[in-house]
């Protein structure tokens, strides 16, 4: 928790903002929330979930190091990622860090007219964005943290892994959960890094939003409802519905093995999961800030200009 006197501090700070424009306001907003929404104890919480998670999936795989006397390079992410019983783990840690958005906390109507509606809803937006980044980093550190006595740094996917690839039965004989696909064959370890990275971060903006969207517009807590049904959309799918319907699950659109396998069948493709991700999330920023302006917007669409 932030004491008093940085709260007040972040109070004068965004009451001397009124009078910046849209966009730095939104920055500041984006600050004020990291510092009272992120460092607190439910994100440590989180953060010691997460890392008893990772290391029970990861930990097998070192002790495969240590048997074979060979090292592990760090290009494990994109593994982690299209695992998908461990990914409603990961995005579930997500969910929970931006479960109260749009945060009506006692302070937001004081500080809402400091900022204006826009501003603290961009900036809430570019939190929500900022969680997602260090979210997934924050995953891929603790990885690396996991394997660290077994881990070298090399620009190739390294004989453990190829291994645990081509020969699943040596990943059930250690006991390692995670799936290790195709990756290798299709991308190099870089490309699967970047790829897997950004599709992880788009797949958890995505849910943040919703969860948004859900809170704000709908009913309160209905944001993280609708975010716990896409995590167990795929599960839903398999059991009961078309397989189709994948291509609206953001938890499939991000795992980076299936593209060109199991989900390409239903066109799941890396160029899909681009537009699929960019136009979900341009259309929900567009909902949070249209519905939540709507008489501004009334009103330019009326010509009234000089009014908005």
């Amino acid at each position: 928790m932030l004491s008093v006197s940085m709260q007040r501090q972040e109070k004068i700070w965004l009451m001397e903002s009124k009078k910046g424009n849209v966009f730095t306001k939104s920055i500041q907003v984006c600050i004020y929330q990291f510092h009272n929404r992120f460092l607190t104890t439910k994100t440590g919480v989180v953060y010691a979930l997460l890392m008893v998670v990772v290391s029970f999936h990861l930990r097998p795989v070192a002790d495969f190091c240590i048997d074979k006397s060979i090292s592990v390079t760090p290009w494990v992410f994109p593994f982690l990622s299209s695992d998908y019983m461990l990914q409603i783990f990961l995005v579930a840690g997500a969910v929970l860090l931006v479960a109260d958005a749009p945060f009506k906390g006692e302070n937001r109507m004081y500080l809402l007219y400091r900022t204006g509606n826009i501003a603290w809803q961009l900036g809430t937006i570019f939190y929500v964005a900022l969680v997602s980044v260090i979210y997934v980093f924050s995953i891929w550190g603790i990885a690396l943290l996991s394997l660290a006595d077994v881990v070298h740094l090399s620009w190739e996917w390294g004989r453990i892994l190829g291994t645990l690839m081509q020969q699943p039965m040596t990943a059930v004989e250690y006991g390692i959960p995670i799936v290790f696909n195709y990756t290798i064959y299709q991308y190099t370890p870089l490309e699967a890094m970047v790829y897997s990275l950004l599709l992880e971060m788009g797949c958890i903006l995505f849910i943040g939003l919703v969860v948004y969207i859900g809170n704000d517009f709908l009913k309160h807590r209905m944001g993280v409802l609708l975010a716990f049904v896409y995590l167990f959309l795929d599960v839903m799918i398999f059991n009961v519905m078309p397989r189709d319907v994948y291509r609206l699950s953001p938890l499939s659109v991000c795992q980076l093995g299936y593209f060109n396998g199991d989900m390409a069948r239903v066109g799941i493709t890396l160029e899909y999961a681009w537009i699929f991700f960019g136009g979900s999330i341009f259309l929900f920023c567009a909902i949070i800030l249209l519905v939540g302006n709507w008489k501004r917007v009334w009103l330019w669409l009326a010509g009234n200009k000089g009014n908005v």
